[in-house]
Order: structure tokens, then sequence, then C-alpha cells
């Protein structure tokens, strides 16, 4: 039980006369899994109706298997996030997305299930590594890439200040938050094509990352978020839809913020190929990869069909 949930929210809920059933879960990504999801389900349906509400306190892997649980125990019951991360802060909590992972990769059982209430309390992140704030700065700059080469500039300039002090990250979690909502309004539910795609940038080789080391090594969702960003800008590149000096500031930026740049050093092996090829965003035997024009400048989609292991060892293969 975390010193801010025993002092503050649980008196608060107890005032309020509901009744509660508190269930401890680890947060951390093993526990996105079927059998996490069976250990909730257990627990909770000799006691809900459809007028509860599920509470998820915690970061982006806990309010994904909460919100996924949500959206399918009794055909679908309320909840709500208390995103206790930046990461989740920034990311996870903004658009109704909820996932578990499978065997054959991440985030690949899931619904859109909107929570009916989102809060964002800042006071939870003076808990906080520096490393836990990096990583949540790493999603924050992905919005900034897309759409605001502004707010790039103004994390190159102040993330010293950030890393050492939360109290600089409200006003940046209130403007990404807009920002975040700016990208996906036209395509809420990502089925028509819209920019909300866009916010796959780096992702599809973050999530080939964080799979392939899942067992040895195992890397944080951010640190797989900034490899993916700096292979989607060598990507964008080599296929000339970005130049060198843009791919240069933001890798000298992740790597100022501590996070892991150089993707090389990860083992390439046909495993990475065969992730790809079940990415979730995949159409048929295609596979699109999400690929900067810039810093702000929104996206190009590269699509290719089945990726050669010549177009990814090629950039296994750089410095």
């Amino acid at each position: 039980m975390t010193p801010l949930f025993e002092s503050t929210i649980l008196p608060s809920l107890e005032k309020s006369n509901y009744e509660i059933l508190y269930v401890p879960l680890k947060g951390n990504e093993s526990i996105k899994s079927i059998e996490a999801f069976t250990f909730l389900e257990n627990k909770l349906l000799p006691f809900i109706d459809r007028q509860t509400t599920l509470i998820a306190i915690g970061g982006g892997a806990i309010g994904d298997v909460v919100g996924f649980s949500a959206s399918i125990l009794l055909r679908g019951i309320p909840w709500i996030y208390l995103p206790t991360t930046l990461l989740s802060q920034v990311d996870s909590s903004i658009g109704g997305k909820t996932a578990i992972n499978s065997s054959f990769g991440k985030n690949l059982i899931g619904s859109f299930h909107f929570p009916s209430l989102v809060v964002t309390d800042t006071a939870f992140l003076k808990t906080l590594t520096k490393k836990q704030i990096a990583c949540g700065l790493v999603e924050l700059t992905k919005h900034a890439l897309i759409q605001d080469g502004d707010l790039f500039d103004e994390l190159e300039q102040n993330h010293a200040k950030i890393l050492s002090d939360t109290d600089f990250l409200p006003s940046y979690i209130f403007k990404n938050i807009q920002l975040k909502i700016n990208i996906i309004n036209d395509d809420w539910f990502e089925d028509k094509n819209g920019t909300r795609q866009y916010l796959n940038l780096g992702h599809t080789f973050a999530h080939a990352f964080e799979s392939i080391t899942k067992n040895e090594n195992s890397l944080l969702h951010g640190e797989a978020v900034s490899l993916g960003l700096c292979a989607a800008y060598d990507l964008a590149v080599e296929q000339d839809v970005c130049c060198e000096q843009d791919r240069d500031r933001v890798k000298n930026y992740l790597n100022s913020i501590g996070m892991p740049i150089y993707y090389q050093n990860l083992t390439f092996s046909d495993k990475i190929l065969e992730y790809f090829k079940i990415d979730k965003k995949k159409k048929g035997e295609k596979i699109t990869f999400i690929l900067p024009k810039g810093i702000g400048k929104s996206c190009h989609l590269f699509t290719v069909r089945q990726p050669s292991t010549q177009l990814i060892f090629s950039l296994f293969s750089k410095n």
C-alpha cells in the first residue's frame, strides 16, 4: 500500500461510505498477462455488479490490466485511473487503449475502454527515480517530435531542471495532454488512418526490443522507446525523409536525459523480424513504420512487405 494511497485516497473513499475491495498488484510489465487477468477475475467476480467502478492506481501496466479487466468483466463496467508515473500521466492514461501481452508479443490482446475519470496528480511523481522520470520524458518527447517543435526546443533547453525537480513538470504535462488529444482527436478508435497512427513513432521497433530482452537485461518501456525512436530516425534518414541534423539533435537529447541510443548493442536476430511480422498494426503481409519528417513536422508512413533482413540489418550494422 503506497503512502499516498494509505494517507489520502483510502480515507477519502471511506469517508464517502463506499464499500471498498482493495486488490494489490505488482506494478511491472509482467502484470500485463492472462494470469494477472485471471487473478483479478477470481478476486472481483464474487463481489461486483454493473454498478461497480474499478479504480486503477499505478503506472501504465496497472492501468492497462485494470482497464482491460473493466472492459470485459460483466461486458463492461466503469473504471477510474490515477496514473502515478510520468509515463502513464503523459501517455497511457490518455486515449482509452487497454491491453495485456501475449506470448507472441506486446499489447496484442486489448480493447478501447475509456476511463470515466483520470486524476493526474504530480504529487505521485516525487516518489519516482530520475530514470523513471526520464522514461516518461521519452513519451512526452515523442509527442513533441510528431507535432510541436517548440515544445521539443523547451525540453532540450530545460531537461536538466525537469529531471532534478518535479515541480517543473505540471506545465509540461498539461501541454502534453493537450498535444496528445490534438493528435488523436480525429481518430479516437484508430480506424480512420488519421494522425493517431503517428503515435506509433518508434514503437514498432520498441515493442520488438522489449520482447527480445524480456528474459534477460530487460528494457524499461521508456528505454525501449528511446531506442525505437533512434531506429526510426535512422531509417528516416536512410529513406531521405528526415535530415541528419534533426536525427542527431534527437539522439543527443535522448542521451542527455540518460536514455539509451545505441540499439545496435542489441543482438540482431530473426526474432526481431518475427516480432515485426506479428505487430498489431500490420495489414496482411505489409508492415508500416512511422518515420519522422523532422522535429515537429509530422510523420511519413513507410510500408514494406515482410521487412527484409537486409533492410533491418543495415540499421544494426551502422554506428
